[in-house]
């Protein structure tokens, strides 16, 4: 199991007990309860999402990263090697902005590379 898959896992189960002491707070009458763990679950949300989103802005940046060096070992034609010459190649360089780094991924304007942007 990698940690995608443990993270998915711990955020269920959070997730189903925050559920489940809301749906009974709600079935209750328990306002102030149910507000209460309606809150944790939109934070618990949220955090799960922000780590996520972490990991895929660090793995665009080491990817970028490693096309750009690829592309100035392997082009022989300075013609063609120019354009790679003047981008930044470390992944913690920020230099290239992180949608410029995407666009050398993902077809800039796809769907795949504007729901990125939107969620950046």
């Amino acid at each position: 199991m990698n940690v995608f898959d443990e993270l998915e896992s711990l955020y269920n189960e959070i997730d189903q007990n925050y559920s489940s002491v809301e749906f009974e707070a709600r079935a209750k009458g328990w306002h102030v309860k149910e507000a209460k763990y309606t809150r944790k679950r939109n934070l618990n949300d949220q955090a799960y999402f922000l780590f996520m989103f972490s990991r895929l802005e660090d793995h665009i940046r080491t990817e970028s990263a490693n096309l750009i060096c690829g592309k100035k070992t392997k082009i022989n034609s300075w013609k063609q090697r120019a354009a790679w010459d003047i981008l930044p190649s470390s992944a913690g360089n920020s230099q290239l902005p992180f949608k410029k780094r995407l666009a050398l991924l993902v077809e800039k304007g796809s769907s795949d590379f504007n729901l990125i942007v939107d969620y950046s």
